[in-house]
């Protein structure tokens, strides 16, 4: 069969049963052929006569940042980039430059055996945390000899990374951006490739950028061809990665090397064919090629018990598996695996890049000899309440978001599983959280489980159910009800944050009768709820039309439950307020029960809206 497109025409020779119908409608519609279009029988064909079933339209950047720890230590030390450099964490090597690994240092070697391959090799041990939040920057290998007392920090990089990413989703907004590490991420920027291309005629010097990040750019099945639109997608994608990896080098002064292909797998299989600060393009007509002598082991998702398998099958590349028949894997792995191996060692890889959400937890932990001494056991606790505290400040600030417990994870010795105990997050001040609080807390937890967690040999400290902050008091309902409560020269109640409607003067409401109770549905103690919903629509929430039925309780009843609410209080989840809400977690909204005919919702549904919102 032959099929033609913008004046080429392509040969496809497939099998007597392929569904040309089909074939034909995809071709016409612009869309892209996948192996899904086509019956078990002649899937092989497509995928080798179609570049391996790539999507043409498709455009993805894997970004490697080249010995990000070295990198980060050299920087913060000014080691110059030829000096060998090697990051040590306790006895053993975690990152290795490239000037070490051209002298025979590798990551994981003891640092003593790293100075006997390599002895003008320079060592940066990572930053340490002791007893009372005394910290030690790592500058010298002496750090190594701690470890009983201290434990590792990797929070600079963690900083370093955030500066990292920041640039990324800075000049590349549309990509769709997936952090696979603290070194690496995913970004899917073919709606960036489409967008700049549409702008060719307008920019003149278009065909030239892309020229130069192809030119720079090793490419696999290349040269790269431009007249094709698969390939100046390609090249367009490769003009992006160089001016990422361009930013950050000026910003920051970090190299790191890329990869760019039609999907995930492909795109992070070149990214570490030419490192370090330099940049892979892999187009259609040379991935089977590139295929052939991957090493199974480099495959993303092949580790373990898949790799181990194919090994004993005979293979040890994607190539060796490529020609073993499917029905061979699919006796070896079921039916759906095998085709997802089949696909895999071909190239094909229809993962999406998919943004991650904020992490759920994190976590301080140390791992130290068995003891049964409580005071080794608070000061490791306090240790990790340092790192804890600390982590959960600067999540605070970037996030708008609190954690609500706190858990406390234990292992008697190496051949025990771990277990864990959890308790709400202690309170905190304006300071936020504080190292003092989490460690009473934790040793609280660890007291309280006895003789079961001794001798104890690992413990960390997480927090996790993240929720987000409360507002600030300048915008909270609290303060906006306190400030209805000012008065202006007149002596009349207004509120200076919002253009409230002219409402009753105190003057008007009757007071109290000593030693009763006044009637919550006594005329002299409304307050019109339009008032009240329509400053604060103003301030918050302009596009609603809805009011708070606040009739039947009076003025001081609402600014105790507001503020009680404001603040999440109560002890657990069955803990309430007199008005009945539950306090301690978010609510969610129930349907509103109408008031009269101003439909206004009641007092609890308003709140229930504010809390998920």
């Amino acid at each position: 069969m032959e099929l033609s497109r913008n004046g080429v025409t392509t040969p496809w020779t497939l099998k007597q049963n392929a569904n040309d119908d089909q074939i034909i409608a995809c071709w016409k519609k612009q869309r892209t052929l996948t192996m899904a279009d086509f019956s078990e029988e002649n899937r092989d064909d497509f995928a080798e006569e179609h570049g391996g079933g790539l999507d043409p339209q498709r455009v993805v950047i894997h970004i490697d940042l080249d010995c990000f720890y070295c990198q980060v230590e050299q920087k913060r030390l000014e080691i110059p980039r030829e000096i060998p450099c090697a990051v040590q964490q306790w006895r053993g090597l975690i990152a290795v430059n490239y000037a070490a690994r051209d002298a025979g240092v590798t990551r994981g070697m003891t640092a003593s055996v790293a100075k006997l391959k390599c002895p003008m090799l320079r060592l940066v041990h990572v930053e340490t945390i002791g007893e009372g939040g005394d910290r030690d920057a790592g500058d010298h290998e002496s750090n190594a000899r701690r470890q009983s007392t201290q434990k590792a920090c990797l929070e600079r990089y963690r900083e370093a990374s955030l500066e990292i990413m920041g640039i990324f989703r800075r000049l590349a907004p549309t990509a769709i951006f997936e952090k696979a590490s603290i070194d690496e991420v995913y970004l899917d920027v073919s709606e960036s490739v489409t967008s700049t291309l549409e702008k060719e005629a307008a920019e003149s010097d278009l065909m030239d950028r892309l020229e130069h990040g192809a030119a720079i750019s090793h490419v696999i099945g290349g040269p790269m061809d431009l007249s094709s639109e698969a390939e100046k997608r390609l090249a367009t994608g490769a003009m992006i990665a160089l001016e990422l990896r361009t930013a950050v080098h000026k910003e920051l002064e970090f190299t790191c090397s890329a990869g760019v292909a039609n999907n995930k797998q492909l795109a992070k299989l070149v990214s570490a064919m030419n490192k370090p600060n330099k940049q892979t393009v892999v187009v259609a007509r040379g991935v089977h090629t590139f295929m052939q002598d991957i090493q199974l082991k480099k495959i993303r998702f092949f580790g373990g018990k898949v790799s181990e398998r194919l090994e004993e099958m005979g293979c040890k590349t994607a190539g060796d598996v490529e020609k073993m028949s499917f029905a061979a894997l699919i006796q070896a792995f079921g039916k759906e695996k095998a085709r997802w191996i089949s696909n895999c060692v071909r190239g094909l890889d229809e993962d999406e890049v998919r943004p991650k959400s904020l992490p759920k937890s994190m976590l301080a932990a140390k791992s130290f000899a068995a003891t049964s001494d409580m005071r080794a056991i608070e000061r490791w606790i306090g240790i990790l309440s340092e790192e804890l505290a600390t982590r959960m400040r600067k999540d605070e600030e970037m996030y708008s978001r609190k954690p609500r417990n706190l858990v406390l994870y234990y292992r008697v010795d190496e051949n025990s599983a771990g277990r864990s105990r959890c308790c709400a997050m202690p309170a905190f001040g304006q300071e936020g959280p504080q190292a003092s609080a989490l460690a009473r807390s934790g040793m609280n937890i660890f007291r309280q489980l006895g003789k079961e967690c001794l001798p104890c040999g690992r413990l960390a400290l997480g927090a996790g159910d993240f929720v987000d902050a409360p507002v600030a008091e300048k915008h909270s309902i609290a303060r906006f009800l306190t400030g209805m409560k000012r008065k202006n020269p007149d002596g009349e109640e207004t509120n200076p944050d919002c253009a409230a409607q002219p409402t009753e003067s105190p003057s008007q409401i009757k007071p109290k009768q000593p030693h009763s109770q006044p009637s919550r549905t006594s005329p002299s103690m409304r307050k019109p709820s339009t008032t009240l919903m329509e400053c604060w629509s103003k301030k918050k929430r302009a596009d609603s039309d809805v009011g708070v039925d606040l009739s039947t309780i009076d003025v001081g009843e609402q600014l105790r439950i507001f503020q009680e609410l404001e603040r999440g209080g109560g002890s657990g989840a069955g803990d309430r307020s007199p008005s009945g809400v539950v306090r301690g977690r978010t609510v969610a909204p129930k349907k509103a029960k109408r008031n009269g005919d101003k439909g206004q919702l009641s007092i609890s549904a308003m709140f229930a809206m504010k809390n998920r919102k």
